[in-house]
């Protein structure tokens, strides 16, 4: 019986050195996760996503919006690459020419069926162990937004689940005067 094959954990600097092949790459905390290209229909809502975060970026001065392919290095061995990131002004310093360093203010993932699981358990985990103070969960198939907020125990918890049915409207305590209808987001 031979032994299973040990495979180190790995760090940023193995993770500058994956192909650039058109996959999404992301380390979290030394194990390596790979997923193809999106397809039309996440990059959609991704695409409506911005328009209406970077109107109230613009409008306000209140911080950047970025998008992925993007690397958010929460720690060394840690590299994750959400579909949509606010950086509010005051932590203007976060970004990089290596990606953002540290905490995002806001990060958004738009699930698929293929990252459904990781989208909802593990990188809600990662958000809520690196501090970062909002997580939008866009569901576009259940057309929901599942909306994490820092709680009073200081630990990412649900603060609202939003519905196209509902004729809901995306807000934050993080954003002043941001609303946008999911309407828009869903088309």
């Amino acid at each position: 019986m031979s032994e299973p094959a040990f495979i180190p954990a790995l760090s940023y600097e193995d993770y500058l050195h994956l192909p650039d092949d058109g996959r999404r790459y992301e380390l979290v905390e030394g194990d390596l996760f790979v997923t193809a290209a999106p397809v039309p229909k996440h990059q959609r809502v991704v695409i409506r996503l911005i328009y209406a975060l970077e109107g109230w970026a613009e409008a306000t001065g209140g911080g950047e919006v970025l998008t992925a392919p993007l690397d958010v290095l929460l720690a060394p061995n840690t590299v994750v690459q959400p579909d949509v990131v606010v950086v509010l002004a005051a932590h203007a310093d976060r970004v990089s020419e290596r990606g953002i360093e540290g905490a995002p203010d806001l990060v958004i993932e738009v699930l698929s069926e293929r990252t459904r699981r990781h989208d909802e358990v593990v990188k809600r985990h990662l958000y809520d162990k690196y501090g970062v103070p909002e997580y939008w969960v866009i569901d576009r198939e259940l057309e929901v937004a599942r909306i994490y907020r820092r709680g009073k125990g200081g630990t990412l918890e649900r603060a609202e689940e939003l519905s196209l049915e509902a004729d809901d409207h995306l807000t934050s305590p993080l954003l002043p005067g941001f609303s946008v209808d999911l309407k828009r987001i869903f088309g």
